[in-house]
């Protein structure tokens, strides 16, 4: 249920000032490269994107997303070890898709999530960081939640780097100063043929992470921090 104190108007980021949440009932996962089972969690570059200005290759925000991955939430299908988790993605503003399967069971696929990493980018900028692995796993539990529809999920916003945050500032004090988006943490979805309001009460049902209405600008903002819930 939506709670009136979350209510707020925004681009889809998160409430000014929520922090980030807490983990709950984590269980292992661990990264695979799809060929000889668990592998080191070693930081890589995305093929054909960079990493903003610095030109680093791993900065402390890129660690703790590899951190994440190695301990993100496995969700559903306990106990079928080997159950595959496949995405289909279509970027709006990009205009680039992409199907992908992102998991094996309890193994993330490592080069599948760079891919998506790039994939998910500062369109404005072309930064890309590592993105928290669980965001994937909302996005399949919403998915199957919804009956898994077919079609591809849509992407209306994903990383967005502390430039394109301050811009996205300086044309409305709504938007978030430390908004998850800048973390990696947070997407802003929707379904090609699927109501806005299904989509927010499959999220709402998964009881993990923020999860915002957007039904004026048509659109679902999920992300892994604090349990909460707003509508705009």
């Amino acid at each position: 249920m939506m709670k009136t104190s979350d209510v707020w108007l925004g681009d889809g980021s998160e409430p000014t000032g929520e922090n980030e949440g807490h983990r709950v009932g984590l269980e292992r996962a661990t990264l695979s490269d799809g060929k000889n089972g668990p592998t080191h969690t070693k930081r890589k570059r995305a093929p054909g994107y960079h990493l903003g200005k610095s030109g680093k290759a791993m900065n402390r925000r890129d660690f703790l997303g590899l951190a994440l991955a190695a301990v993100a939430m496995p969700t559903f299908a306990k106990g079928r070890s080997n159950q595959p988790r496949t995405l289909s993605l279509h970027h709006l503003h990009t205009g680039e898709r992409i199907k992908v399967t992102y998991r094996v069971g309890n193994r993330y696929q490592r080069k599948v999530l760079q891919t998506l990493n790039g994939f998910m980018r500062d369109f404005r900028t072309g930064e890309v960081i590592t993105l928290d692995p669980r965001l994937f796993d909302l996005l399949y539990d919403i998915d199957r939640g919804l009956g898994y529809p077919g079609g591809p999920i849509e992407i209306f916003s994903a990383y967005r780097s502390p430039q394109t945050n301050a811009l996205l500032r300086k044309a409305s004090g709504r938007v978030a100063r430390n908004s998850l988006h800048m973390q990696g943490k947070a997407l802003d979805i929707r379904f090609s043929g699927i109501s806005t309001a299904r989509v927010c009460k499959s999220a709402l049902s998964l009881n993990r992470g923020g999860v915002g209405f957007y039904p004026k600008s048509n659109f679902v903002h999920i992300d892994t921090g604090s349990v909460r819930s707003w509508r705009a």
